[in-house]
């Protein structure tokens, strides 16, 4: 079964997956925005910072090449020292590269900032991927160094995006929050049926569809923060399970 289609087998409604596959993406970037890093090592990317390409282009302070959705871990390579590097304000980004500010980077405490989809790491990685060719470069303090190819210091960026749902996949690949997403999916189906019945003027049906939404949402809440490990199922939902358990048993 589609993934798309476990919410209709969700819901009882028979929507079509080109609507659902856009929920299930809206309910993919809210939980990889919301979930706990823990969480998110499964799906993580990783992006090396350098100093000069392989094709020997210098790339020192351009930044990163990609815009992020979560940051998972952001480190400097001081030789074989992993340096974690601290997140600052993008309006100090001026002061960390002079070299009297006392908000300076150093290589034992880097620092990194975003700014128009970039992340920039302080002090610059300035490791040398040519095959040959030595970097020439003048560091903070206007002192010229040259960096050996393959010498120097990577800059490491670790982030997560949102996992992207099409008609054809069968499973999430979070799997532990498959049937969370699929009940984010199910409340945002069933808003949109309660708003299609309120522009045909059938407020009874309109008002079955928001109840159901509203429902949908409070389990998708409920089990998120179980399952997160966050705060518990608000107690009104916690009673309704309870209520359904006994009726069950």
């Amino acid at each position: 079964m589609k993934i798309w289609e476990k919410v209709n087998n969700l819901t009882g409604y028979d929507s079509k997956s080109r609507v659902l596959v856009e929920f299930l993406n809206q309910a993919s970037k809210f939980l990889v925005a919301s979930l706990p890093e823990k969480f998110l090592w499964s799906i993580a990317s990783e992006e090396t910072i350098q100093g000069k390409d392989a094709d020997g282009s210098v790339v020192i302070g351009n930044g990163s090449g990609t815009a992020y959705d979560k940051i998972i871990a952001v480190y400097r390579f001081q030789g074989a020292k992993r340096r974690i590097a601290s997140e600052v304000p993008d309006n100090s980004a001026y002061a960390f590269d002079e070299k009297d500010s006392i908000l300076r980077a150093s290589k034992m405490f880097p620092k990194y900032y975003r700014l128009a989809d970039k992340i920039f790491i302080k002090p610059d990685p300035d490791y040398n991927a040519h095959a040959s060719d030595a970097l020439p470069y003048d560091d903070l303090f206007g002192t010229g160094i040259t960096v050996a190819a393959g010498e120097g210091d990577k800059g490491i960026i670790i982030y997560a995006s949102p996992p992207v749902i099409d008609a054809n996949i069968s499973e999430w690949v979070l799997v532990e929050f498959e049937h969370i997403a699929l009940l984010y999916a199910a409340s945002l189906d069933a808003k949109r049926k309660s708003d299609l019945a309120n522009v045909e003027e059938d407020f009874e049906v309109a008002t079955m569809y928001q109840a159901q939404s509203q429902d949908f949402y409070q389990r998708f809440t409920s089990e998120f923060q179980a399952t997160s490990g966050s705060l518990n199922a608000p107690p009104p939902q916690q009673q309704t399970q309870r209520q359904e358990e006994r009726a069950a048993t």
